[in-house]
This record gives structure tokens, sequence and C-alpha cells, in this order.
């Protein structure tokens, strides 16, 4: 293995580095209708937090 994790493959005296293709993960679980409410939540918030960004410039949180 490599430093980074990637597989070192020898295809004709050359070293090539392994990449995930499409097939090799698994296929994703559908969400909750409760998990659609907390990611819908999720977004409100993140909307709201932006527009208050936007309002009063971001806060300095470097002293917590």
């Amino acid at each position: 293995m490599s430093t980074n994790g990637n597989k070192n493959l020898k295809k004709n005296g050359k070293p090539e580095v392994f990449a995930p293709r499409w097939t090799d993960y698994k296929n994703p679980k559908r969400l909750t209708k409760d998990q659609k409410e907390l990611l819908e939540a999720f977004r409100e918030a993140m909307a709201a937090l932006k527009e208050e960004e936007r309002k009063y410039g971001k806060k300095d949180y470097s002293n917590f």
C-alpha cells in the first residue's frame, strides 16, 4: 500500500493506483420520514444562519 491508502498495482511493469469504481460502493438506504424531517430542519437552520451572517457579519468564536 502507498502512504495514501491506495493499492499500487503492477501492470506491464508500471505501478498503477487503484481507483474505486461505482460498483465498489453499497447502494444507499432510503431515508425514513424522521430523517427527512431532520434534513429539512437542518437546511432551514443553515439558511437562517446564512441570512444572519449576511445581515450582521460572521461572529468570531476564537475566544471560546
